[in-house]
């Protein structure tokens, strides 16, 4: 599949605020908590305490 000159496809945190400044200002806005390490796949059991849980 070739990439289309139209597409959007920011890789670096740079790239993503000369690009698009609002989905920037989103992503790095703390109240919305979009994760910042990818998963590694490792889902070994894990006790959740009520301080782990944020809520709107």
């Amino acid at each position: 599949m070739q990439k289309r000159k139209t597409e959007w496809c920011p890789n670096t945190k740079e790239i993503l605020k000369a690009q698009d400044l609002a989905v920037y200002n989103l992503i790095k806005d703390p109240k919305y908590a979009f994760p910042s390490v990818l998963p590694n796949e490792d889902y070994t059991y894990y006790t959740f305490k009520t301080s782990n849980i944020k809520s709107f």
